[in-house]
């Protein structure tokens, strides 16, 4: 982006296009390695579901109630 804005033979709104172009790539890049990144951790089994500390555990009714 920096390289694009040092370009003066280009009008602002090329530019704020180009802009906004490098920017929806760079989001989609890491969603790519976000969703690659997701499917190592199912595929290698590096997670185990009864150790996961935030996960959601039903309450245990008392003895004696109803």
């Amino acid at each position: 982006m920096a390289y694009n804005m040092t370009q003066t033979h280009l009008a602002p709104m090329t530019k704020l296009v180009h802009s906004r172009v490098y920017a929806q790539a760079l989001t989609l890049g890491c969603l790519a390695v976000s969703a690659g990144a997701e499917w190592w951790d199912a595929e290698n089994n590096s997670r185990v579901e009864e150790s996961d500390p935030y996960g959601y555990k039903a309450p245990v009714k008392a003895k004696g109630t109803h």
